[in-house]
């Protein structure tokens, strides 16, 4: 199965076959060999970095907030060389040497409530790519929501495990923007895609 997204002129089309071929390119080799940056190379459908790296492929020069860094796999699924990344949390629990790389991939890390700061803010509100992969309560997915509302945002908002729980699941089914279920080609528990920008679904 295939589908294709025009997401702020940019054209995303997925497939199976063109996600299980990408091709990561980590010139280090912890992340290719260790636990958990192994799990990068899962296929899609069980996990979601394969599906971050096309979304993230189909942009050029782009700007994009990873909130959530937890270990950074997704913030290194994300840095493709062409893009900025910056990764958010309000604990490091990085590893040195992801750290080490940051500068040659094109991504900062950052600790801090990104929400709590007005330079984060508005880096988050120009972001053209968000991600967000956090408690999984609903409570702060929908504070999150919110915040980009209020403030207009015009961009792509990629969310993990959408149909984790009870509360995630309230929390995807609420949105109102036009979205897109992307489970398939993501994480098991659950990927969605919301389009801001454009009318909201009727």
């Amino acid at each position: 199965m295939s589908c294709m997204i025009s997401a702020n002129d940019n054209l995303i089309t997925l497939d199976s076959n063109s996600l299980s071929s990408i091709d990561f390119d980590f010139r280090h080799s912890f992340i290719n060999t260790e636990e958990p940056y192994s799990y990068i190379f899962g296929r899609s459908g069980k996990e979601h970095y394969r599906l971050l790296r096309k979304i993230s492929d189909s942009f050029d020069g782009a700007q994009i907030s990873d909130v959530g860094t937890n270990k950074g796999l997704s913030a290194l699924s994300l840095s493709n060389g062409k893009n900025t990344v910056r990764s958010y949390d309000i604990v490091n629990r990085v590893d040195q040497r992801v750290l080490d790389i940051s500068d040659d991939i094109g991504c900062e890390f950052i600790i801090c409530n990104c929400l709590e700061d007005e330079e984060h803010r508005n880096y988050i509100l120009s972001s053209d790519i968000i991600f967000l992969d956090t408690d999984h309560d609903g409570i702060f997915e929908n504070q999150f929501y919110s915040f980009l509302v209020d403030n207009e945002f015009s961009g792509v908002l990629l969310l993990d495990d959408i149909h984790l729980n009870e509360p995630m699941q309230k929390f995807w089914d609420s949105l109102t923007q036009e979205k897109h279920d992307l489970t398939e080609f993501g994480h098991f528990t659950g990927t969605g895609m919301v389009l801001f920008g454009g009318s909201e679904n009727d």
